[in-house]
């Protein structure tokens, strides 16, 4: 087993109802896994589910990455913004 911190960010934040957390996961589990690990978890994420980005140890994942015990991931939901501006 390892042990990874996981920290929320903006809407993924008030979905998780929590800042940070630390979770106890299988070894050798990939990003992909744990995406699906932690919507069980936290079950409100659903609802950003197939748009929110990981980012493990400060690094954008693709998926296919493979966790290591005591890295951090970092739950980062779709930023939306409002109008932009000419120069």
């Amino acid at each position: 087993m390892i042990k990874v911190k996981v920290l929320f960010f903006a809407a993924s934040q008030d979905l998780a109802g929590c800042k940070e957390s630390e979770l106890e996961l299988s070894e050798n589990i990939t990003i992909g896994e744990f995406r699906k690990v932690l919507v069980s978890k936290y079950t409100r994420l659903k609802k950003i589910e197939t748009s929110f980005s990981i980012a493990l140890n400060s690094t954008y994942t693709r998926g296919d990455e493979k966790l290591t015990d005591g890295c951090e991931v970092a739950i980062i939901p779709p930023v939306s913004g409002g109008k932009g501006r000419s120069i």
